[in-house]
């Protein structure tokens, strides 16, 4: 009985009978570290291999290197994607999170002792691996850990500090060596996996294995209140009922009009983030200005895209709930895609027509801006909520990892051959940035004659509409 009652005051002692959310912010603050986490890994791609090509290197990295390794961290993402989804059931949300950070300590280690480009490349591929095990995790476990009046801020803030982790990969690289800059990202792993020891289990999953005892106590605890039992019997409700129903599979997905109309739109949506040029700028933002005559560095330059990726996320935020999804769409579409036009533009008058840009080099500078910003605002950020919305329950899983396969899948083409065509058959930048803007209008167009405006909409009324 004493015993009981000292049990009873331990677990009591953070608590409040109004309730606490110190816990559900422990939660979302240590998530957005290994988010930025991710950041630096994105970030990386442009800054990183420059320090390999310059003469005198300790390793000497071509182009096609370069676009090797950003296939390579999206090989890992493949690679690894259906491993995460299918063991977040049965070893724990938790777990996988921890997880991932231990390929990511490895990858900027070898970075930081790097003697030849192998480590390099075990290096890229490793962090794709711990990308994919974070990202594909990280939307259920706070989903079911945090409040539901907490958890749109806990995304919004998780997204943004992935491009501030960009930001501080473009600011950091340039200007301090490769081993110390590979340092600090491993070491703000290693502050990541220390503090997430600490944190809860998803209450959900301990409910799933029968923990009902964990679930009272870990509710208890990241609730801040002693009477979870509403909360308790909800999820308890939750569980049974999604392990009664049948979990859909290629033949459901494929069969269905909702479902299949569903993965038609969530792979254009693919096709239109991928082949925008947003991640070909990301990634050879440095080679694309090299090949120009600037009036801005190329590290300024990737500086300040890196803040116009910041804010274009954060203004997103604030309109896409009161504009709507297809308005934004279509603005952005037709601004993206008309940004693409103007930056072929400039380099075919440059390399194909071989006239004197030089008093027009900030055009294209201006035009990587708005295409950046409109992208973010557009088929990047919106096609986070309509995938959780245009899903029917039973496919949610197999469309999302699918999603993550397919994604990076796209990515590879588009880095390789990109640089196949700029660089190894030398045509420059124009052909890519030409077909973005071509992909651009087609996708909006597609995107927009099946996608149903799911704003202010029900889940069951956006299924209506997709089986129509």
């Amino acid at each position: 009985m004493v015993t009981e009652l000292h049990a009873d005051a331990e677990r009591g002692k953070y608590m409040k009978p109004e309730g606490s959310r110190t816990w559900e912010y422990l939660v979302c603050f240590t998530c957005m570290i290994m988010t930025m986490e991710v950041g630096f890994v994105q970030g990386w791609s442009s800054p990183g291999p420059m320090a390999f090509m310059v003469p005198g290197s300790a390793v000497l990295l071509t182009a096609s290197d370069a676009a090797t390794l950003v296939a390579l961290v999206s090989i890992g993402y493949v690679m690894t994607t259906p491993i995460s989804m299918y063991l977040v059931d049965k070893i724990g949300r938790k777990k996988i999170m921890l997880m991932s950070a231990l390929p990511m300590i490895v990858s900027w280690g070898l970075i930081t002792i790097v003697m030849n480009v192998w480590m390099i490349y075990v290096a890229r591929f490793l962090s794709g691996v711990s990308c994919s095990m974070f990202i594909n995790v990280l939307p259920i476990y706070l989903a079911e850990v945090v409040s539901p009046s907490l958890r749109g801020a806990g995304l919004t803030l998780t997204i943004t500090m992935f491009n501030i982790g960009i930001l501080i990969a473009f600011v950091i690289i340039p200007y301090v060596s490769t081993s110390l800059s590979a340092g600090i990202f491993m070491s703000i792993v290693v502050v990541f996996f220390i503090t997430f020891c600490f944190m809860p289990e998803s209450p959900y999953y301990l409910t799933m294995k029968n923990r009902i005892e964990e679930t009272e106590a870990v509710l208890e605890k990241i609730r801040g209140r002693t009477d979870v039992s509403d909360e308790v019997e909800l999820i308890l409700e939750t569980v049974k009922s999604n392990s009664r129903q049948r979990s859909g599979g290629f033949r459901e997905l494929l069969t269905v009009r909702a479902n299949r109309r569903a993965f038609i739109i969530n792979n254009v949506f693919l096709c239109a983030m991928q082949f925008s040029g947003f991640y070909t700028i990301l990634a050879f933002v440095h080679l694309i200005f090299q090949s120009m005559t600037n009036v801005i560095s190329d590290y300024a330059t990737a500086i300040v895209l890196g803040v116009v990726q910041v804010i274009s996320v954060l203004i997103t935020t604030c309109v896409v709930d009161r504009l709507g999804r297809k308005p934004l769409l279509l603005v952005s579409g037709v601004i993206v895609a008309s940004a693409n036009f103007v930056i072929a533009a400039f380099f075919y008058a440059q390399d194909f027509l071989d006239m004197d840009v030089s008093a027009c080099s900030l055009i294209p500078f201006v035009a990587m801006i708005v295409l950046m910003f409109f992208n973010n605002c557009g088929p990047i950020s919106i096609h986070i909520t309509v995938q959780s919305e245009i899903f029917a329950t039973e496919i949610k899983a197999l469309g999302t990892c699918l999603a993550g396969i397919v994604g990076p899948i796209l990515h590879i083409l588009v880095a390789k051959t990109y640089i196949l065509t700029a660089v190894t058959w030398g045509f420059g930048p124009m052909p890519a940035f030409l077909s973005y803007a071509v992909c651009m209008v087609i996708c909006t167009a597609v995107i927009l004659r099946l996608t149903p405006e799911t704003k202010g909409k029900t889940f069951v009324q956006i299924q209506k509409e997709l089986s129509d």
